[in-house]
């Protein structure tokens, strides 16, 4: 389902030299599987997200979902492709303002030019709770809800790759092991593989592959040799 090799990438700094922040010689998750990605601040793990999902460009290497090698596409190839393909809930949640709860979970579905599933959304936003919400704004939710709505929609197109960064951080307590069901259960039952960066050791014990991103980033691993 996903395989990373020799994948390197650097940032340009203000003097013009480069960072570099991923040097992964090897990486795959299996179809349908569930892993956990974890490792301390700055080691590259919201990079390494970007890059699977074409949001950023490598600067060199392969990054293959479902046997297509992304790096090849183009921009647009790319958003198509990440449209029809992975589900990507971020940090930031990336909600659209003028749009309800139901609205971003449908909108979603409207990039990839297939049938808009009305009551697919509706039963996302149920399962995460938000049944009561589905016609207010991101402004008038509280930052865990906004993070549900980004948890339904990123499942809204049945992806068969799912990243998760962060997920269950901006949601309280009471509604933690709720969004980690959804994506969990969700994947397991339509066969999703899934990519779930934390930094809670209760949502990482729950999974039986854990990867520190510093065991096989060898950016990291040559700073700590230094």
């Amino acid at each position: 389902m996903l395989f990373l090799k020799d994948v390197k990438k650097s940032f340009s700094q203000p003097d013009g030299t480069a960072l570099p922040i991923l040097d992964v010689a090897e990486f795959h998750v299996a179809a349908g599987e569930q892993m956990v990605l974890v490792g301390q601040s700055g080691c590259g793990k919201t990079t390494l997200l970007h890059v699977i999902a074409g949001i950023s460009r490598p600067d060199s290497g392969q990054v293959r979902v479902n046997d297509w090698d992304i790096t090849l596409m183009s921009e647009a190839e790319c958003d198509r492709f990440r449209a029809e393909h992975i589900g990507y809930v971020f940090q930031t949640f990336n909600l659209l303002r003028g749009f309800t709860a139901l609205e971003n979970v449908m909108l979603a579905m409207r990039f990839t030019g297939r049938h808009v599933d009305r009551a697919r959304a509706r039963q996302l936003l149920d399962r995460v709770g938000l049944s009561h919400r589905i016609t207010h704004k991101p402004t008038m939710l509280s930052v865990g809800e906004q993070q549900r709505v980004a948890v339904a929609r990123a499942l809204a197109n049945r992806p068969k790759l799912l990243l998760a960064d962060e997920p269950t951080a901006n949601v309280d307590s009471g509604h933690q092991q709720q969004v980690l069901d959804l994506l969990r259960q969700t994947c397991r039952e339509e066969n999703v593989a899934l990519v779930l960066v934390t930094h809670t050791p209760v949502v990482a014990s729950q999974f039986d592959r854990v990867e520190r991103l510093e065991e096989f980033n060898l950016v990291v691993k040559d700073r700590e040799t230094v």
